[in-house]
């Protein structure tokens, strides 16, 4: 966390900022308490969402969590859709261009056990990407 300013430095500051920092800061706190409680009332499932939230508990961003309730999720990016199931025996990963537009996606390998899902029209763009 930042340094924050010592009541001697706000009480130092208009009105109008005193009143404005005291509302940011109560409106932070709901925030927070909103956030943690709707963390601790979640069901824990086998897929999340996980990001990071600048939530003033710790220096930094912290990861969050939010589980979904199911066995099947879609994200659509890029104009790439992937599909990802959760079968008994398998990952069941499906990709295709977003809104059923016709064409390939091309999947490029990248790192172990990692690929990336590339639109068309980035396709050469990227630095790793050599033109022949």
């Amino acid at each position: 966390m930042r340094d924050q300013p010592t009541t001697e430095q706000i009480a130092r500051l208009p009105k109008w900022a005193q009143y404005h920092i005291r509302d940011m800061a109560q409106q932070r706190e709901a925030a927070v308490r909103a956030l943690d409680k709707f963390e601790a009332t979640q069901t824990p499932s086998q897929m999340y969402v996980e990001d990071f939230v600048s939530d003033g508990q710790t220096r930094g961003p912290s990861t969050r969590r939010c589980y979904v309730q199911g066995r099947r999720i879609t994200i659509i990016h890029n104009g790439i859709e992937l599909d990802v199931l959760m079968r008994d025996e398998a990952l069941d990963l499906s990709w295709s261009r977003a809104n059923r537009m016709p064409g390939d996606v091309p999947m490029i390998p990248h790192s172990h056990n990692q690929v990336w899902l590339v639109a068309p029209k980035d396709l050469y763009g990227w630095k790793e990407v050599v033109q022949e």
